[in-house]
């Protein structure tokens, strides 16, 4: 039994015992959710807008529910850390904004009086909770942005219902319970969406446990003929009476991908999709149930997309059930982008997703080991997934010219010694600048400490977002027009191993606890990571040139992918070599002994401020020095190669 909780709710924008009491208190509002912690402008919003600690308060009676004695209030989101409280007393808490939760109010009603339900939120990007942590590019919001609700079970009840279909014509169904001893059996039932019975069984009841059912004359779900089913799952008592149900609802369906391609039901299926965010002008996250359904529309009726990405994490559930419901393929994502965090991070990680116990699996006892492990898995699958692309996938190419083999591309890309230096820089450029990014959270929490250590580090990776935007649109331009292009890139590693000096000496004297001073060399650091990310891509486009004249071939499609390809695997490399320089310099995380944040030695506190300066510019010299004895793409010579190329090209025509 399910009650909404939506409406009749108060809000205030500052926290205070009086408003937890259920006090009067100045500016507090009533609204219904989904709400927003603050509406926001339509052209800009700044994370200074949202980030707060509010509260939520509503009062309820409990409604008559003497069959169900148990009692839950269930969020399908808060933004971003909870704590729930009913009548004074910690029902509980939560870390994570977009994955729902649940907490058990049984024992701390009163059923014949009012009760007093209030939410603590801290809306506040934290980087101990993911996907927060590095530079976000995406506003996040905050508030009880999506629906409340009021549950009311027996002593025995099922927590979870899953399904798969490892055919078009068999659903596995997977159930979790909590169980009481008049709890029998177990009875799993497969519908069309009309309710027709297709398929029945049951079995003792457990707390675990999974049906294959099959259905030979199933109608597949697929993009142009989405047709759904249900599956219903009862626990019932010793007399088959039903104690509690739940419903979820699926397709029979297969999905694969090839080498050559996705196939949907065995049927290769082209995918056209974008990505797309949860947010909306001024309300932010808090969109109701008819925005979120009409997003789907749109994506289908006047967008003629056939899949979507939920980019970067757990979306509402209306809005993938109208995806199901339009057949609209979903790929939804994890809580995360581009970062991995401090223990506490990965505690958060592991909580909200499960998938991260391939950690614990892989590096035993030691979290770090294990995410070295994940990290070098991950680098992998990206080694041999690109290596499978490039196999499979053949350019399409004039009817006159040979197509080449795997070999004969691999072998012209190779000779192409310029655009192998311009790959291996960019690996080097963008390990320096992941290496810097991974240790200077760890900096902030440990070296420079404090309460507001989460605050300063936000702020310092808000500045050097913006520096390194700046680099890319506005130093590179006016640098450009007096400098030519490689005297840019030598002028940007200069000044980058500048900044990393700078740093070093602020470190080793003590300025670097001032974040005016720290911000000094972070913004010359990340505004020279701007200039050389546009710069390597010139270059990059040059080398293509440079190939064809060489080689009779032009390989851009090869060339380019490769971009991509090497700056994942630098981030997968940094962040091996962030956990190899934490063990080594013993680095201790936080624990239920050490509190908040772990005091470190001296020498650990070296060790870090060594790691995140040194080694970084270690690899930017490195870069300098190749760049300097390999690379004779000047300006002038990449003229002379593409007039050359044009003069060519007019002959033949």
């Amino acid at each position: 039994m399910k009650h909404s909780f939506c409406e009749d709710w108060e809000f205030t924008r500052h926290w205070t015992e009086a408003f937890g009491k259920g006090l009067p208190v100045p500016k507090q509002q009533a609204v219904r959710l989904p709400h927003t912690c603050r509406e926001v402008p339509l052209h800009y919003a700044s994370p200074a807008d949202y980030e707060m600690v509010c509260g939520y308060r509503k009062r309820f009676r409990v409604p008559p529910v003497q069959a169900a004695p148990r009692l839950f209030v269930r969020f399908d989101g808060a933004a971003h850390q909870a704590v729930v409280r009913v009548n004074g007393r910690v029902a509980g808490q939560h870390r994570g904004g977009y994955t729902g939760f649940a907490v058990e109010i049984t024992d701390l009603v009163d059923r014949e009086g009012e009760n007093l339900l209030t939410v603590q939120l801290d809306t506040r990007e934290d980087p101990s909770i993911p996907p927060f942590g590095f530079v976000i590019d995406y506003l996040t919001y905050g508030g009880l942005y999506r629906e409340v609700w009021l549950e009311a079970t027996a002593e025995s009840r099922l927590t979870d219902l899953f399904v798969y279909t490892p055919t078009l014509h068999d659903a596995v169904v997977q159930w979790t319970a909590e169980l009481a001893p008049a709890a029998a059996a177990i009875r799993i039932r497969l519908e069309t969406a009309d309710g027709t019975l297709l398929a029945q069984q049951t079995a003792q009841a457990a707390e675990t446990g999974k049906m294959q059912l099959s259905v030979p004359d199933a109608q597949p779900w697929d993009t142009e003929h989405p047709v759904l089913h249900h599956a219903v799952a009862e626990l019932l008592n010793a007399a088959g009476q039903p104690i509690d149900r739940k419903q979820v609802t699926f397709g029979f369906r297969t999905a694969e991908f090839r080498a050559d391609g996705f196939y949907l039901n065995g049927k290769k299926t082209f995918l056209r999709g974008l990505n797309r965010h949860q947010s909306y002008p001024y309300i932010g996250y808090a969109a109701p149930e008819s925005l979120q359904r009409e997003d789907a529309r749109i994506l289908q009726e006047e967008l003629h997309c056939t899949a979507v990405r939920t980019s970067h994490y757990p979306q509402s559930q209306y809005f993938l059930d109208e995806c199901d419901r339009r057949g609209l393929l979903v790929f939804t994502e994890l809580p995360g982008w581009q970062h991995i965090g401090d223990d506490n991070w990965k505690d958060a990680a592991c909580e909200m997703l499960r998938e991260m116990l391939l950690v614990g699996a892989l590096g035993g006892d030691s979290e770090r080991a294990g995410f070295r492990w994940v990290a070098l898995i991950v680098a992998a699958i990206f080694a041999v997934t690109e290596l499978v692309c490039c196999i499979s996938m053949k350019e399409t190419t004039p009817s006159e010219m040979k197509t080449a083999t795997v070999k004969e591309m691999f072998s012209a890309l190779f000779r192409n010694d310029q655009a192998m230096v311009v790959v291996g820089s960019i690996v080097l450029i963008n390990s320096a600048l992941y290496l810097t990014s991974n240790f200077i959270i760890y900096f902030f929490k440990y070296d420079l400490g404090g309460a507001g250590w989460k605050a300063t580090y936000t702020l310092f990776s808000t500045v050097g977002g913006a520096a390194q935007i700046l680099g890319m649109m506005v130093l590179y331009p006016l640098l450009r027009k007096k400098r030519s292009s490689t005297q840019v890139f030598h002028l940007s590693l200069v000044l980058a191993l500048c900044g990393y000096g700078t740093l070093l000496v602020f470190c080793l004297t003590g300025l670097s606890h001032s974040l005016a001073l720290l911000c000094i060399p972070g913004v010359v650091v990340f505004a020279c990571n701007g200039m050389l990310s546009v710069l390597t891509t010139l270059f990059l486009s040059n080398s293509v040139d440079y190939g064809q004249l060489k080689t009779g071939r032009r390989e851009e499609s090869v060339i380019f992918s490769m971009q991509t390809f090497v700056v994942k695997a630098a981030s997968g490399v940094a962040v091996f070599l962030t956990g190899i320089g934490l063990d080594l310099i013993g680095l201790v995380g936080n624990t239920e002994e050490t509190g908040p944040v772990a005091v470190q030695s001296a020498g650990t506190l070296l060790g870090l401020r060594l790691m995140m300066t040194v080694l970084p510019m270690l690899v930017l010299a490195g870069v300098l020095v190749l760049f300097r004895r390999k690379f004779v793409l000047t300006d002038a010579r990449a003229a002379e190669i593409s007039a050359q190329l044009h003069g060519e090209e007019a002959r033949h025509d």
